[in-house]
C-alpha cells in the first residue's frame, strides 16, 4: 500500500509539472499564423494602433472606425514608421477584395504580403520575427496602382518591450556587407521592353563557384533566360514560375572571385506594371581548396524593377522585334520620326532616327525568344 500511495504522489507530481509547462509554454504552442484573427495582441507583443503619430501615410487616410483605407486614388501608395525590437506584425482588415500584392520593408529588405484572403477585421496579414534588437525602419506600400484595393492598416503589434518611432531610413544598418546580389541595367522599363540584371557577387575574395536561389514576381516579370559572363560556367540553370537555381563556377585560377564580379546575366521581360522584386533568397559559396558556407539574409541583396504602364512597341508594330524592324529604321536612318506615321522608328526618344534607335532594337530583337537564327 505504501508503494502504491508512492506511485500515486509522483505521477500526481508528474501531471502538475507538466500542466505548468504547458500553461507556461502556450504562448509558443498557440502562437499566432498569418491570416488568423487578433483581436488584442498575444502575450509577449504591444499593439499600436492605426491613428498613432508616428505612422507617415502617403495618402490622406480615409477612417473605418479605428482602420486607416487608402483614399481611393489610383497610384502607388505607402505607410512608414520606425521601431526598435525584435519583431513586427501587421494587423489590417483582409478580404477577397482587398489587394494580393503588397510589401512589407524592413531595413531596406523587401517581402511581399496579402490582404485577399478570408473577410474578417483584424486579420494578421505579415509576420517578422528574429530581427536583430535595434531601431528599424519600415515601409508597408502597394506594387500595383489600385483605388478601392489599395492599402489598409489597422495597427502594428512588436515586442511588449519595444518602441514605436518617426519614419527614418536613414538609420544605421547592419554591419554585414551583401555578398550576392542583383543589379538591373535600368530600374525602369515598360511594358514589353526588356531588361537585364546582372547577378553580381562582391565583399568577399577567393571564391570559386557559388549555388544561389532567386525569387522574381512573375505576375510582373517574365524570365528570358541567364546569359554567361568570360570566366565563368553556368553549370545549374533550374527556373520554375517565379524561382531560380543558379550554380557557377569559375574557369581556373585566373577567374576566381577577388574583387567586384558579374557571374551572370538574367534577362526579363516586364509584362505587368508595377513594381517587381528580384531577391537572391539564399547563396552557398566556397573557395576550391576547404571552405564552404552558407550566407546570411543580410548578405544576400535584392532589387526592384518597375514596370511603366505605357508599353514598349516595337518599329512596325506587330508585337515584337525582329530583323524587319531593325531593317526599317536602316532604310530610313536620319529621317525624320515624325513624317513615319505608319511606324515607331524612334525607340530611343530623340526626334530622330540614329544609331542610338539601331542599337536598341538590336539589343531588342536579340532579347526576343521568339526571333530564332
Amino acid at each position: 500500500m505504501k508503494n502504491f500511495k508512492n506511485f500515486i504522489g509522483k505521477v500526481a507530481l508528474v501531471f502538475c509539472m507538466a500542466l505548468i509547462v504547458g500553461v507556461l509554454g502556450s504562448e509558443s504552442v498557440f502562437a499566432a499564423n498569418v491570416g488568423d484573427q487578433l483581436n488584442s495582441p498575444e502575450a509577449g507583443w504591444k499593439r499600436y494602433g492605426a491613428e498613432d503619430k508616428n505612422f507617415q501615410y502617403s495618402f490622406p487616410p480615409v477612417w473605418y472606425g479605428n482602420k486607416a483605407f487608402s483614399d481611393g486614388t489610383n497610384k502607388l501608395l505607402s505607410v512608414s514608421f520606425n521601431f526598435k525590437g525584435t519583431k513586427l506584425r501587421i494587423i489590417g482588415y483582409s478580404g477577397g477584395d482587398r489587394s494580393s500584392d503588397l510589401s512589407c520593408i524592413i531595413d531596406g529588405k523587401e517581402e511581399k504580403f496579402n490582404q485577399a484572403t478570408v473577410s474578417q477585421d483584424n486579420s494578421l496579414n505579415y509576420s517578422k520575427e528574429g530581427l536583430e534588437n535595434r531601431e528599424h525602419s519600415v515601409k508597408i506600400k502597394t506594387n500595383v496602382p489600385g483605388s478601392y484595393t489599395g492599402l489598409n492598416l489597422t495597427a502594428i503589434d512588436i515586442d511588449v518591450s519595444g518602441e514605436l518611432k518617426p519614419y527614418n531610413e536613414n538609420i544605421q544598418p547592419s554591419t554585414l556587407q551583401i555578398i550576392l546580389n542583383v543589379e538591373p541595367e535600368k530600374n525602369k522599363i515598360r511594358l514589353n521592353e526588356t531588361v537585364s540584371a546582372n547577378l553580381t557577387i562582391d565583399n568577399i575574395k577567393d571564391i570559386a563557384a557559388e549555388d544561389v536561389r532567386i525569387k522574381y514576381d512573375n505576375s510582373k516579370l517574365q524570365f528570358l533566360g541567364a546569359t554567361e559572363v568570360d570566366g565563368i560556367k553556368l553549370v545549374k540553370n533550374d527556373a520554375k514560375d517565379g524561382e531560380l537555381r543558379l550554380i557557377l563556377a569559375s574557369k581556373g585560377s585566373s577567374n576566381v572571385v577577388e574583387a567586384k564580379k558579374s557571374l551572370l546575366k538574367l534577362n526579363f521581360k516586364g509584362i505587368a506594371a508595377g513594381d517587381a522584386l528580384v531577391d537572391v533568397t539564399k547563396g552557398r559559396v566556397s573557395d576550391g581548396i576547404t571552405m564552404e558556407k552558407d550566407l546570411t539574409d543580410d548578405q544576400c541583396g535584392q532589387a526592384t524593377i518597375t514596370i511603366d504602364n505605357e508599353a514598349l512597341t516595337d518599329v512596325n508594330k506587330d508585337g515584337q522585334f525582329t530583323l524587319l524592324d531593325l531593317a526599317i529604321d536602316g532604310r530610313h536612318y536620319s529621317e525624320d520620326p515624325a513624317t513615319l506615321t505608319q511606324y515607331n522608328t524612334d525607340i530611343v526618344v530623340n526626334k530622330a532616327i540614329d544609331d542610338d534607335d539601331l542599337t536598341k532594337i538590336g539589343e531588342y530583337m536579340l532579347a526576343n525568344p521568339n526571333y530564332k537564327f
